[in-house]
């Protein structure tokens, strides 16, 4: 039996919402010489979005850091999954203990920082940390985040219940404005959502490889996995996948398909093919970046101390890497990790070769 993908409209909903004030750190970079059009122009929701929330930037920088949306962190544990409205999963998160937070959250960071996936030792070792004050500081601090991100931990995991009450308050205050954006949209990502599936579930279990040109390698998953997908306008070009809850989902980015196909046009063009690898392996980070990724360390937090920059700079070439083709994404022991793409590469040293007559 292949993988079989299913759509949730209304969870895709709750989805965008927990994700949405993470749109005040969104860079308008429409005036930059280097953007690209195509790209800014599929961003003018985003931009539309931060300017709607930039009176409620001092509210939402706490729960959301660059980076990292805190209260997300719960989802795991505590799945929105078959819920019908939003005020009931945020009434439901307000029924949380103090340990019942700090739990969901030790587990969901252990799982980003490791690439698990779901795994009840994990839950166990989460549960040793969240009852041990000493050790849920510790765990924090060595984190792979910048410091800014550990003192919004750290600031919410003092009193946890009290922050999730404040969080709850300002999700409401929120509600109007993100009702108000998302009713335009929701009509088409319905149909977008169900259409997405359909075509994911036409091709033989390969539908996330051939509809992302073969970035996301989807053929050495489990053939009778089921896998759901939400559609999110909060990354609006992004793929995000979701391993570590009891539910395996991917958020698919409204216009990720649109990206994909102007990729896969643009590349049907060789020469531009192989001038965005070398501009890519101009850039010495990302050069030392791939080189990592050869030598089989994939962890973000490793990378970023080899080469002494910060995380998130690190994932910011991880993406770079894997759009232009160099790096491409493939489950190993039931996790996605990043792989350098041997063939792309020789491909466009063959290609090199030829048009310098070597």
């Amino acid at each position: 039996m292949d993988i079989q993908y299913h759509f949730y409209e209304k969870e895709s909903k709750i989805y965008n919402f927990l994700f949405f004030p993470a749109l005040i750190h969104v860079e308008n970079t429409k005036n930059d010489p280097e953007s690209d059009e195509f790209i800014e122009d599929k961003k003018k929701l985003s931009y539309e979005i931060k300017e709607l929330l930039n009176p409620f930037e001092k509210e939402i920088l706490p729960f959301y850091p660059p980076n990292l949306n805190i209260v997300f962190l719960l989802t795991f544990l505590h799945p929105f999954w078959g819920r019908a409205e939003i005020n009931s999963y945020l009434d439901e998160l307000l029924d949380l203990d103090e340990y019942q937070i700090l739990k969901a959250m030790v587990y969901f960071l252990i799982l980003k920082e490791t690439r698990e996936i779901y795994n009840p030792k994990i839950i166990q070792g989460a549960e040793e940390i969240a009852k041990n004050p000493k050790d849920l500081l510790t765990f924090i601090k060595d984190l792979s985040f910048d410091s800014e991100v550990k003192w919004n931990l750290f600031c919410f995991v003092e009193n946890p219940q009290k922050s999730l009450k404040d969080y709850v308050a300002l999700m409401k205050d929120l509600r109007p404005i993100f009702e108000a954006v998302y009713s335009n949209y929701a009509e088409a990502i319905s149909n977008m959502g169900q259409e997405f599936v359909a075509e994911l579930n036409a091709k033989d279990g390969t539908g996330l490889y051939q509809l992302s040109n073969g970035i996301i390698d989807d053929k050495g998953l489990q053939q009778d996995m089921k896998i759901n997908v939400l559609f999110s306008i909060a990354e609006p070009m992004g793929v995000i996948i979701y391993p570590g809850g009891v539910e395996k989902y991917i958020a698919w980015g409204w216009q990720t398909k649109a990206l994909f196909e102007k990729k896969r046009l643009d590349y049907e063009n060789q020469l531009n093919q192989r001038v965005m690898l070398f501009k890519n392996l101009g850039d010495r980070t990302r050069y030392e970046v791939i080189k990592c990724i050869a030598k089989g360390i994939t962890s973000t937090k490793v990378i970023a101390e080899q080469l002494e920059v910060s995380s998130a700079t690190i994932s910011y070439h991880l993406n770079s890497l894997t759009s232009a083709g160099i790096l491409k994404l493939r489950p190993v022991e039931g996790k996605f990790t990043y792989t350098v793409n041997y063939d792309f590469l020789n491909q466009c040293m063959e290609e090199l070769k030829a048009d310098l007559e070597y």
